[in-house]
């Protein structure tokens, strides 16, 4: 088996088969939040025809985690991703050449007449399980933020019970989460009501000056995940 033929087996086990019109959606936690429509156009380059998410996800990291998510798919399958993105010179970033070159890709000769510049992602080494490879927090604190806007996104806006508010429920998940990964939570509670909610929910007052500011430490390393 061809490595895009293997990334394509590999994308339909993580996210599904493709519908008749040959897009596959896109989930983070079960959730559809996008979809993309691949094709293995050569045998070791995955072609992206489109890849999208949802307007009500838009704007939270759920597209750079995605794109993270298939560029480990893509290196375990050694085989490169390919598309096409309209470049716009007139913007400093570049338009979506520049978002695309943050996860791998590079621009391959210029923009055609219409503008669109094709890029390639070559497959990165995977990393031997026997070496130590240092935690990458910049990307735990994406995916985090990522899961909890899809997260976020399922609340009520009305509580049946005391403390089952969309607040309550939020905050209970966002703590779960980053115990789960080992990352202190902080925040800045200008008033009483405010503060009151935090130091309920295991937050402590930091040791500075500032009242507001409080802190919910991550678990000790050896220490046992309370949560069931």
């Amino acid at each position: 088996m061809t490595p895009s033929a293997s990334l394509l087996v590999t994308i339909e086990a993580r996210w599904g088969a493709p519908d008749p019109a040959g897009d596959t959606p896109l989930l983070i936690d079960g959730v559809p939040v996008g979809r993309i429509r691949v094709s293995a156009g050569l045998p070791d380059c995955l072609w992206i025809a489109t890849l999208s998410v949802e307007e009500q996800y838009r704007g939270h990291g759920v597209g750079p985690r995605l794109l993270r998510e298939l560029g480990d798919l893509a290196d375990a399958a050694g085989c490169a991703l390919a598309l096409e993105a309209f470049a716009r010179p007139d913007r400093e970033d570049g338009g979506l050449p520049g978002f695309y070159a943050r996860f791998g890709f590079e621009g391959e000769g210029g923009p055609c007449a219409q503008g669109y510049l094709e890029m390639r992602r070559p497959p990165r080494p995977v990393p031997d399980p026997d070496d130590y490879v240092e935690p990458d927090h910049r990307r735990t604190v994406g995916d985090l933020i990522a899961g909890m806007a899809v997260f976020a996104a399922s609340l009520p806006l009305t509580a049946d019970q005391p403390g089952q508010g969309a607040g309550s429920v939020y905050m209970a998940e966002l703590a779960r989460r980053c115990d789960a990964a080992g990352l202190t939570l902080y925040t800045d509670a200008q008033d009483e009501r405010s503060r009151a909610f935090y130091l309920a929910r295991g937050f402590e007052r930091t040791t500075g000056r500032r009242d507001h500011q409080l802190v919910r430490w991550a678990p000790e390393p050896n220490e046992e995940d309370p949560s069931p």
